[in-house]
């Protein structure tokens, strides 16, 4: 019999409902029976797959390439401050908590200086991020758009001066896969822009927090988020 891994970027079960998992445990147990080994890319995520599946589980984070960042950075801009996210938006709660945030900051430095705040995103959720920009009042400030060839991505990252993670502790109540956050490959490639990492909502922020990144923030309050962006 032929050995055979199991590589799963999310979980088996991560799709379904937490009340329908445990119905189709026994099937996703049968698939995997005869599997040498099964590899994570989450620490948590590793420990629930090693209790269904009942095999030897390994964790392998996702990662970036360094042949992706060689050459000058792109120019940043003198004229504005670039806040950059990209990707998707599993967890509005947490761009709802980073807006609020510049709506603070528009209040402390005024409507001119703000002007040349723009958070930049780039992801299948541009309507979403108009529509709570709209709601919280920073629209102004918002810059957003489709998704863009990885080039472009990696480009648009290197030129950013605070790069945003969105983290998960609200979704860590109401679904075991969530309880200590997940490795979203974005932050690998954020890692490898090397540039500062804003996190929000805090939670700890492990990954960013280790010596591999740059600067590190981690705010879960919008006071807290003016404070950073000033000191960004």
């Amino acid at each position: 019999r032929l050995p055979w891994i199991a590589d799963f970027r999310d979980p088996m079960l991560f799709g379904f409902q937490p009340k329908v998992r445990p119905l189709l445990a026994p099937a996703a147990r049968l698939m995997l029976s005869s599997a040498s080994h099964v590899v994570n890319v989450t620490p948590r995520c590793v420990e629930l797959d090693r209790a269904l599946f009942r095999r030897p589980t390994t964790l392998i984070t996702n990662g970036f390439d360094p042949d992706d960042y060689t050459g000058p950075a792109p120019p940043r801009s003198h004229n504005e401050f670039r806040i950059a996210y990209t990707g998707s938006l599993q967890l509005p709660e947490g761009l709802r908590v980073f807006m609020k945030g510049l709506a603070k900051l528009r209040e402390r430095v005024g409507h001119a200086r703000f002007g040349h705040v723009r958070f930049m995103y780039r992801g299948n959720a541009s309507a979403l991020a108009r529509r709570v920009a709209e709601d919280v009042g920073v629209a102004m400030a918002l810059d957003a758009g489709e998704h863009l060839p990885r080039a472009e991505v990696i480009a648009l990252i290197r030129s950013a001066h605070l790069l945003l993670v969105l983290s998960t502790p609200e979704m860590s109540k109401r679904d075991p896969y969530w309880a200590q956050g997940v490795y979203p490959g974005k932050t690998f490639e954020y890692i490898g822009a090397q540039r500062p990492i804003l996190c929000v909502p805090g939670d700890g922020a492990m990954l960013i927090s280790g010596p591999w990144t740059n600067t590190t923030y981690s705010a879960s309050r919008s006071l807290q988020i003016r404070a950073r962006l000033l000191i960004a």
